[in-house]
């Protein structure tokens, strides 16, 4: 009697072959991951780390940084009325003059004597400057232990997302797809205007007595027009009183505490990592 052995057909055909797997996955042992050759001029591999650099990728390199947070810096300035005063000002001799009692002489034959307004500001200027921070601070972590070669690569600790790096805004290389753009600084030149304050609208009475011959009351009001004194009728001056008509107000420069410059991100480096 005759008999006929089966052949199993299915050895060899299994859908999860070695040629259907990922090539980069290939001759890498347990807690490794084969990774592509790193492109010219390109930094890597490495990892980026949260301050510090796992054992696998031991050597600290660069720090760089994400999302420039540039705070809010405080600029203003205001201006209020300090003081206002009025005084005797002898215009020829181009000095202040105080009678020092009843029919006090000038220093100068023949003044022309007018009343002058003197005021003050108080000023209140805000200068709160903003520390920039950011929103993520990473390292750049390498030199990792390489293990054997892979198909496509090399067999590197399974740790963490294996990326590569250069300095500038680039496009990323193939097979290191996930791009994030850092940046190693940020340059703040942020700074708030000079605050100046000026007096303005003050004005003022002042009312003396004239001892010349036959005696004469002058009332002298500042911003107008000064009193001519003659000596040869006697040019001596009695001090009444002095009024403020206008205390005026005083006002900020124009473009005082106000913010100028600005605060930008510096030195940027591409950062590109496996999928």
């Amino acid at each position: 009697m005759s008999s006929t052995t089966a052949v199993d057909t299915t050895q060899g055909t299994d859908s999860t072959s070695e040629s259907d797997t990922d090539p980069t996955q290939g001759s890498c042992g347990g807690g490794e991951i084969c990774v592509p050759t790193i492109p010219d001029d390109w930094n890597g591999p490495l990892v980026l780390g949260d301050g510090s650099c796992p054992a696998e990728f031991p050597t600290v390199g660069i720090d760089v940084h994400e999302g420039l947070v540039p705070g809010v810096p405080q600029c203003s300035c205001s201006c209020n009325i300090g003081s206002v005063s009025c005084h005797l000002f002898l215009e020829n001799s181009g000095q202040s003059f105080t009678p020092a009692g009843s029919c006090d002489d000038p220093p100068v034959d023949d003044e022309c004597m007018s009343a002058v307004v003197d005021a003050t500001c108080s000023q209140s200027f805000v200068d709160v400057p903003a520390t920039p921070s950011w929103q993520t601070d990473a390292v750049l972590c390498g030199d990792p232990a390489a293990g054997a070669a892979c198909d496509g690569g090399t067999c590197l600790p399974d740790v963490a997302t294996v990326c590569i790096s250069h300095d500038g805004d680039l496009a990323c290389p193939v097979g290191f797809d996930d791009r994030t753009l850092h940046h190693r600084g940020f340059d703040d030149t942020r700074e708030c205007s000079a605050c100046t304050c000026s007096p303005s609208g003050q004005s003022c009475e002042i009312d003396v007595e004239i001892c010349s011959v036959g005696f004469f009351d002058a009332t002298l009001t500042s911003g107008g027009d000064c009193l001519q004194l003659n000596s040869s009728d006697g040019d001596s001056v009695t001090f009444f009183s002095a009024a403020i008509t206008s205390q005026g107000s005083c006002n900020a420069n124009v473009g005082g505490g106000e913010l100028l410059g600005d605060v930008v991100e510096r030195e940027p480096v591409t950062v590109c990592c496996r999928p």
